[in-house]
């Protein structure tokens, strides 16, 4: 710790004031006793001896070309000279001048601010003793009274006095020492804070900084005086994306006394971006106005954010349900999640690390390729393109496969790139698309069944009406289908399905675009984006399609081989239409084909 540097020359001041004071004390007492007990013959010569030990008392500690050294030696040396010279006016004992001289000397030997009040006190002790022994006990010249009202009286009382201005003088330069040490060791402790004390006027918008420690500049890059005084500068250093939750929480708080903790960021001298914890409290209202002065104290928690956000990151990662890993420049894996340890079946991320390049995958992926050298291939061109998404072949630390999609991002990290990659376990997504077949397809064509119908036509319905775009719907029967089958059989009519379907299929390409079958032998089409010119277009092409395809039926009224009848209905779809709406409306339009003979559509709109 810094050793506290006392200021002796404010001390000294306050001795040389009690020096001067303590003399007047000690002329005005000897003038009283020399009022009540002397002749005038003697006191006024003594009273002039007194008037010059003042003046000369008060001219040398007030001589500003004089060192504390000179001072220290000299007032005690004249007020010794006077003392005698008065003493040799009215009284003219030698004892007493030498013991004045002797006090004198002594003075000497200390010669520091505490001389002239050795000198009294050494003076009136001196020669209180001898009056009392040689004066008053022996009664030497018979003045009894004399010497018991001049020489006790007068030396007691004047001991007493510079006895009280000696302990007055070192209580203050006690208190005064005791102050400086307390400011110095709090300087100290200030100056050696990890950060910076100010103290601001809140005089809205100025904020007058008063006073600034002398951490600011390695805080903010500007020196103490750069900032204290006319507008705050502090305040243009603010990121401006902080300022108003900063006049926002200062309102609620500072505004109206209470204390107030902060956290922005501050752009440093050099441009650099610097997170501040700034504590303020109002230690001063002035009533008769809004001004408050308040103090603070800030610091640098730079360090302390990037290692929650370090924390922030790993507590997100670990905690993902997606597997997270990480690969350098040279291919090595140098991090990963929790979830990657569970997913592949490892103990802890170091065992991850060390062995998953090794063992999680087989030699050679489903296309054919070496699994290391693909692998290279699509890291390169993630360092390269940002970014690539593409399927992978893994497996578990048991051996069991697991397809997986991976995406892999290059990011910036100490001015170079990772390649991170996400790997999305496909196993649980294809077990349900199985399982979306078995509830969405129909078993023996192979198409959509109803139930997909059903929840697919809402969907389609409202993306639709969002759009303004058209919709077409088509429900299809197979004609005389049950005679065909009284005819050929059950095992002939699933054939028979199983043609109908592919021709149905090959007509209907566009990926939104799809058939379902709706039940038995009747069939649905729905043609998102398609007009009514578009919907009869392929409704006579599917009709041809399969006339084409020449399936024999005797029993058919209709023609000589298996035919088709078609609803079709087109419209814009709004939101308060419904599937049913438009499965009812194209239902009417196949019951009209079937009404008119059959092996044809009708068209109707909706």
């Amino acid at each position: 710790m810094m050793k506290p540097n006392i200021n002796r020359d404010n001390v000294f001041s306050n001795a040389k004031k009690i020096t001067v004071i303590s003399v007047i004390l000690y002329v005005v007492v000897r003038q009283l006793f020399f009022f009540a007990f002397v002749d005038a013959v003697y006191w006024l010569p003594r009273s002039i001896v007194n008037a010059a030990m003042i003046i000369l008392v008060f001219l040398i500690t007030h001589n500003k070309k004089l060192s504390n050294r000179q001072v220290s030696w000299m007032a005690p040396v004249s007020f010794i000279v006077l003392e005698i010279t008065g003493v040799i006016l009215t009284d003219g004992d030698q004892m007493i001048y030498l013991i004045l001289i002797g006090s004198t000397l002594l003075s000497l030997l200390f010669a520091d601010v505490f001389g002239l009040a050795v000198t009294t006190v050494a003076s009136s002790a001196g020669v209180t003793l001898y009056i009392v022994l040689f004066k008053i006990l022996m009664l030497e010249d018979g003045l009894f009274e004399y010497n018991i009202f001049n020489y006790v009286g007068t030396i007691m009382l004047n001991g007493i006095i510079f006895s009280i201005g000696k302990y007055i003088m070192g209580v203050i330069i006690s208190s005064r020492h005791e102050t400086e040490l307390v400011s110095a060791r709090i300087h100290t402790i200030i100056s050696n804070l990890p950060g910076m004390v100010y103290q601001h006027l809140n005089n809205s918008p100025e904020y007058t900084i008063t006073f600034i420690g002398e951490g600011s500049e390695e805080l903010t890059g500007y020196k103490a005086e750069e900032l204290v005084g006319g507008k705050n500068k502090f305040m243009e250093m603010v990121h401006p994306d902080d300022l108003e939750d900063i006049a926002k929480r200062t309102a609620e708080t500072l505004d109206v006394g209470l204390p107030c903790e902060l956290t922005y960021r501050i752009i440093m001298h050099d441009g650099s971006i610097k997170w501040i914890r700034d504590r303020m409290i109002v230690s001063e209202t002035y009533t008769d106005s809004t001004l408050n002065v308040i103090d603070g104290y800030m610091f640098d928690i730079t360090h302390q954010r990037q290692l929650e956000a370090t924390e922030l990151s790993e507590l997100m990662l670990d905690t993902s349900p997606l597997c997270v890993q990480l690969w350098d420049r040279n291919y090595n894996t140098i991090g990963c999640n929790e979830a990657a340890v569970a997913l592949y079946g490892y103990k802890n991320k170091q065992e991850y690390i060390d062995r998953f390049l090794k063992e999680c995958s087989p030699e050679y992926q489903p296309d054919g390729q070496r699994s290391a050298d693909k692998a290279v291939m699509l890291v390169d061109r993630a360092f390269k393109e940002g970014k690539c998404v593409f399927d992978w072949m893994h497996r578990t630390t048991d051996g069991t496969p697991m397809p997986s999609e991976i995406t892999l991002v290059r990011v910036n990290y100490k001015n170079d790139f990772l390649v991170v990659g996400y790997t999305r376990d496909l196993r649980e997504i294809l077990r349900l698309e199985v399982e979306a077949e078995k509830i969405y397809y129909d078993p023996l064509l192979g198409i959509h069944n109803r139930r997909f119908l059903d929840e697919n036509l809402d969907r389609v319905l409202k993306s639709l009406s969002r759009s303004k775009s058209y919709l077409s719907l088509m429900m299809i029967d197979i004609d005389f289908f049950k005679m065909y089958n009284d005819t050929y059989g059950h095992g002939a009519g699933d054939v028979c399905l199983k043609i109908i379907t592919e021709a149905l299929s090959e007509n209907i390409t566009r990926a939104d675009d799809f058939v379902a079958r709706y039940g038995g032998e009747e069939f649905a089409i729905v043609l998102p984006n398609t007009d009514e010119r578009g919907a009869r277009l392929i409704a006579e092409k599917l009709l041809q399609c399969i006339r084409d395809r020449g399936i024999p039926h005797e029993q058919s009224d209709a023609a000589n081989c298996v035919t088709i009848s078609i609803g079709v209905t087109t419209g814009r779809p709004e939101y308060t239409q419904s599937a049913e709406d438009y499965v009812k409306r194209a239902d009417e339009m196949l019951y009209r084909s079937k009404q008119d003979g059959r092996n044809r559509y009708t068209f109707g709109e909706i």
